[in-house]
């Protein structure tokens, strides 16, 4: 949704137009669009796990929709990802679980050789903007700078309002 408002109208025209032709993409499934206006060359589109206490697998669900996304990254030969705290939010995933696992699955993919230069991390949400840079150090062995505070959910020309940039 947020991708929407900031790339246009085309991007959610575009996941109307593959859903109708395909049906809904499943939890960990990719489907690549054009970014409408935004300043990339590709939207991966995923669906990461609603919380269910924890009792649905969750998190290996969650695990690997990062992996997908980077994996189709490297299939692509690109040089950087933008990621969000998938399920964190309306999805109702506690905050700290999943980025714990979204930046363990960073650190377990980077292990591998790739053409990734930058992974930078995003969100609207101050507060899991804050969470991603306490858990950076611990997980990645990186310590970021904050980024200047921005109001829960203010956005910019582009989506990339508040982030953290993992080199």
């Amino acid at each position: 949704m947020v991708y929407s408002i900031s790339g246009g109208d085309v991007i959610q025209q575009e996941c109307s137009a593959h859903v109708s032709r395909n049906g809904t993409i499943t939890e960990g499934e990719i489907f690549v669009g054009t970014p409408g206006s935004l300043r990339c060359k590709y939207i991966f589109h995923t669906v990461g796990p609603r919380w269910n206490g924890g009792h649905s697998n969750e998190e290996n669900i969650l695990y690997d929709a990062i992996i997908s996304c980077m994996d189709e990254m490297k299939a692509r030969n690109l040089k950087s990802i933008a990621l969000p705290a998938i399920s964190c939010g309306i999805f109702g995933f506690p905050i700290d679980k999943g980025i714990d696992i979204i930046l363990s699955a960073i650190r377990d993919h980077l292990k591998e050789p790739s053409s990734v230069d930058k992974v930078v991390l995003i969100d609207t949400n101050p507060m899991t903007v804050s969470k991603f840079l306490k858990v950076t150090d611990r997980i990645l062995g990186v310590q970021l700078a904050s980024p200047p505070p921005r109001s829960s959910g203010q956005l910019n020309s582009t989506i990339l309002d508040q982030i953290l940039e993992i080199n």
